[in-house]
């Protein structure tokens, strides 16, 4: 990505839904005691389907 089009994002790149799997992987011991937080959350869907 050309650094004049990151700037205009403000950085910001959303997840791609292939890559959820590979995430979910990460945090799939979790149980209802765990809390997660998406710091790069952007519009929210991934955080939404992780939940």
């Amino acid at each position: 990505m050309a650094r004049l089009e990151s700037k205009t994002v403000m950085g910001y790149l959303s997840i791609e839904r292939r890559h959820y799997t590979a995430l979910f992987s990460l945090i799939a011991p979790a149980t209802p005691a765990h809390r997660m937080l998406d710091p790069y959350a952007g519009e929210g869907e991934f955080i939404d389907v992780a939940a």
